[in-house]
């Protein structure tokens, strides 16, 4: 996704400087460590509760957004480049057996050298702590549109009351 429509951006393309109002801001936020040019250093914490989120079944951009980091001013660029380095970060502490503050640990017992095939994949094999993060986060997923689904039955069989005693009166 880019974010050329609601950033902007001088004549190479390239991202302009945080104004000092955006850097104000942003770094008022509790997930903000600093704001420098057009770089943001986010907490430890924030990065933790992200990836946890993240993988539960959120989106990125909603758990920006709710940290106060409109796409508008941090770009969506940057939020997609957070998930993918966040992520490696954490897999490449998992494999090395070195957990640094903050990243998140495979849990103990898990098999993460194991290779599970998945069909089509490109080196058809996947670290089985990743497949497990995939199923937990596809199962969530599938939770919020049952829930989501369930709700709307209900909105519909309301409407069909409320049309059905409007026809009646009538």
């Amino acid at each position: 996704m880019a974010d050329s429509q609601d950033v902007a951006r001088d004549a190479s393309g390239r991202r302009l400087r945080f104004t000092d109002e955006q850097r104000a801001y942003l770094e008022s936020l509790p997930a903000v460590v600093s704001v420098s040019g057009n770089r943001i250093a986010f907490h430890q914490w924030f990065r933790e509760d992200f990836l946890r989120r993240v993988d539960a079944g959120e989106g990125p951009v909603a758990i920006f957004r709710a940290a106060g980091l409109d796409p508008s001013i941090v770009g969506y660029k940057r939020i997609e480049r957070c998930t993918s380095r966040w992520r490696h970060e954490r897999e490449k502490a998992v494999q090395d057996g070195v957990v640094d503050e903050g990243l998140v640990q495979a849990p103990s017992g898990s098999v993460s050298d194991a290779p599970v095939s998945v069909p089509g994949s490109a080196a058809n094999l996947l670290p089985l702590d990743v497949c497990n993060r995939m199923l937990v986060q596809q199962a969530n997923y599938i939770d919020r549109l049952e829930a989501e689904n369930a709700d709307l039955k209900r909105q519909i069989q309301e409407l069909q009351v409320m049309l059905v005693s409007k026809v009646t009166v009538s």
